[in-house]
């Protein structure tokens, strides 16, 4: 290691083979006569490092190889040095996948954002990335949505890019890539400013970037039983040829599901029966030479759902939505300027039919855009500078129709941004302040009663964060961060709306923007365990309360004066590897712990309001990877009681289990969700005169039978035919390793 006194110049290059592709992932090692020391090239072979000024050799280590270049010494003087293209003629046999997977760890680090390779990891290998996802440690996974153990809101974005969807349309994309579409899979909790100002945690999709010419394909299907059959089918075809990337998907799916609500004041039985989705994907990626590429992504989606309540009333629900990002790249030796167009349109439409008579119709389109521009300048080896602006748009239409009127109501949202990041970092130490301004203007015009609502807020939000190597196992972090979460239009919308006879809504078009302040303190061990310790504070927290209204009650949300909270996070994930009494090559458990204490206070209902409650949950998983790639894996979840606002429920627990199978390119998987039926949500409603108690059974026990079969890819190795490790050597010397999960 070398000591942090010298004066360090960077020294930086890019590594690729004969053919001119990149060594994603090469290590350059540089030798000196007093110390040693390596880097790691980037996904289009590029590598930078640090070193004092002297004279160096250096060599390249790639998949288990060892490469020594005919011209591998230099000087480094006083100031950055290039060391251009390296050439390297790698042997044939060492660019198949299959010793990749061997090789690469399961989880790596970047300051505190967790990178996983879910292609090592047997659970997840020959899957669709939705699957996957679910072995990350702290990901809960349903199979229609995802969330972060822990945090409020996890947002999914591709290539650093948000994915402005339903969970359930991210849903459906995610389940066409299969893992081997992707890099990584980065899991950034208290991002920086350049995922925007309203997200807790980001899941990003790193797409692949070194794919061979040809063609590939990925093929899944799902047959699924909750009370009801469900199924779906998916596909996606990949073309690579020359300086081009592309691709094109399709899914479909038919849901059907139940669910029943008991309640003091009635009960309420909805079938969705069915629920029809289309998706069709396109992309085309182009490398317009060695430092600039262009791209585009086109997401285009169709639904269709009936719901029944009771067998009396009904809801019929058209959705339609077209997403488009377009992208383009450039870098030299010191900078990086990215920009991206992100375009939406969609349209909605929504009938409901009480005693086979039409009762209303409520049509909404939306159009949304957003620019992004980015420019990143490393100022010297240690400091490094980026600026960002954008613009975002977001209008949107509603017409409502009734037998005796029609009430209209446009809503515009216009923000403009701009942050700027100034990093530092040296071997043991990263450190990062960036400073958002913004404003934002929303419009909110109501025809009915011929009314225009407006709201215009200038914001400064500050984000800092450090990150501490104590040592070679130990690294503290400390993160102070900001958020400003806005309302949605449904709940701004100002007349009364219902799916259901039971306690329907009415919105406020006053509703404010909530600022919050957020300061985050972390410890990490072996960069596996880790213990979060998070502080909250919002002002104007946006709350769901109920309030009396034409003599009965009705759902409303409010401002708060503020919201505080306290939240633990605690995680253990704990690989075991053994190989010679028992008969698995893999144990794993993941243990995840959560505890929450929050304080509000404010006026509801024209009354003070102050409250005070606790909760927490528990999450435990026992993986098993089998040889002859078999995989078996069981997990608990616990919640304890939790306060909602308008309702507090009872504990819940619930049991899921999966047992897959590989065989060559194919896959089976049998997963089995919540087996007995124990997630229900039983409690009662809150800050009413009467005891009012409610029951809503979803129905979960789930089965669900999936097969994906992978075409043009090499088949991967199982697992006794893989490199075996020492499991106590899973912690590496670089802040670049991490976990070794399969060898």
């Amino acid at each position: 290691m070398h000591t942090t006194s010298a004066q360090l110049h960077r020294v930086s290059g890019t590594v690729k083979d004969d053919s001119g592709e990149p060594l994603i992932n090469a290590v350059l090692m540089f030798y000196s006569q007093a110390d040693s020391s390596h880097a790691v090239a980037d996904l289009d072979g590029y590598f930078q490092h640090y070193l004092p000024a002297g004279s160096y050799r250096y060599a390249v280590l790639y998949i288990g190889k060892r490469y020594i270049p005919s011209n591998n010494s230099f000087t480094l003087h006083q100031a950055d040095t290039s060391l251009g293209e390296i050439a390297i003629a790698v042997e044939s046999h060492g660019i198949e996948q299959v010793v990749v997977v061997g090789q690469r760890p399961f989880v790596t680090y970047r300051g505190n954002t967790q990178i996983y390779n879910l292609k090592v990891n047997p659970a997840a290998a020959g899957g669709n990335m939705m699957d996957g996802i679910k072995q990350i440690p702290g990901i809960h996974s349903d199979g229609e949505s995802l969330k972060a153990f822990g945090y409020s809101k996890l947002a999914v974005a591709v290539d650093g890019q948000l994915l402005p969807m339903s969970d359930e349309e991210i849903a459906a994309y995610l389940a066409t890539l299969s893992v081997d579409d992707a890099e990584s899979v980065e899991l950034i909790r208290n991002p920086d400013p350049e995922y925007g100002a309203d997200v807790d945690a980001v899941l990003n999709i790193v797409s692949s970037r070194h794919a061979n010419d040809g063609v590939n394909a990925f093929l899944s299907a799902n047959a699924i039983y909750q009370t009801l059959w469900s199924g779906d089918a998916r596909g996606r075809v990949n073309l690579n040829r020359g300086i081009s990337r592309n691709y094109l998907a399709y899914s479909f799916g038919q849901r059907r599901r139940r669910e029943t609500l008991t309640t003091t004041f009635g009960a309420d039985t909805t079938d969705i029966a069915p629920r029809t989705t289309h998706q069709v994907q396109q992309g085309t990626d182009l490398a317009l030479g060695r430092r600039y590429t262009l791209g585009i992504r086109n997401i285009l989606s169709f639904n269709n759902e009936h719901n029944t309540f009771n067998t009396q009333n009904s809801i019929d629900m058209r959705q339609r939505s077209l997403y488009s990002n377009i992208y383009s790249r450039l870098h030299g030796e010191k900078w990086r300027w990215t920009t991206n167009v992100n375009l939406s349109f969609g349209n909605n439409s929504t009938e409901y039919i009480g005693n086979t008579a039409f009762l209303s119709q409520n049509d909404i389109s939306s159009r949304y855009h957003n620019i992004r521009s980015t420019f990143t300048y490393d100022i010297t080896s240690n400091f490094t500078a980026q600026i960002s602006v954008s613009e975002m748009n977001n209008k949107y239409n509603s017409e409502r129709r009734t037998d005796t009127q029609t009430d209209e109501s446009q809503l515009e949202e216009q923000t403009y941004s701009s942050f700027l990041t100034m990093e530092y970092h040296n071997n043991k130490l990263y450190a990062s302040a960036s400073l958002v301004g913004s404003c934002d203007h929303r419009k909110l015009y109501e025809s009915l009663t011929d009314t225009l609502y407006q709201q215009k807020l200038w914001a400064w939000q500050p984000f800092a964060k450090i990150t501490y190597d104590v040592s070679r196992q130990q690294r503290l972090w400390a993160n102070f961060y900001t958020d400003y979460a806005r309302p949605s239009m449904r709940d701004m919308l100002p007349y009364v709306s219902t799916s259901s006879t039971i306690l329907p809504r009415i919105g406020n078009p006053n509703l404010r923007n909530s600022t919050g302040y957020n300061l985050s303190l972390g410890y990490s061990y072996m960069r596996a365990a880790s213990l979060e310790m998070i502080y909250s504070h919002k002002n104007d927290a946006i709350v769901e309360h109920l309030t009396p209204y034409a003599g009965s009650y009705i759902i409303a949300k409010d401002n708060l004066k503020k919201s505080r909270y306290l939240r633990m996070i605690a995680v253990l994930p704990v690989p075991v590897n053994m190989f010679v009494k028992m008969d698995f090559a893999r144990w794993m458990f993941t243990t995840v712990f959560a505890y929450h204490h929050q304080w509000d206070s404010g006026v509801l209902n024209n009354s003070l309001y102050d409250k005070q409650f606790d909760a927490f949950y528990l999450y435990h998983q026992q993986a098993f990877d089998f040889k002859r790639d078999w995989h078996f894996d069981a997990a608990i979840t616990y919640y304890s009681p939790l306060y909602f606002g308008v309702y507090s429920t009872e504990k819940q627990y619930w049991l899921s289990c999966t047992l897959s199978k590989r065989v060559g390119d194919w896959k089976f998987s049998l997963n089995g969700y919540d087996l007995f039926n124990t997630n229900i949500a039983r409690g009662k409603f809150n800050d009413i005169l009467v005891d009012a108690r409610f029951e809503l059974n979803w129905h979960c026990p789930k089965i669900t039978f999936a097969i994906t079969y992978n075409i043009g890819k090499k088949q991967m190795k199982s697992y006794e035919d893989r490199r075996i490790e020492n499991a106590d050597s899973r912690l590496s010397n670089d802040t670049n390793e991490g976990v070794k999960v399969g060898g």
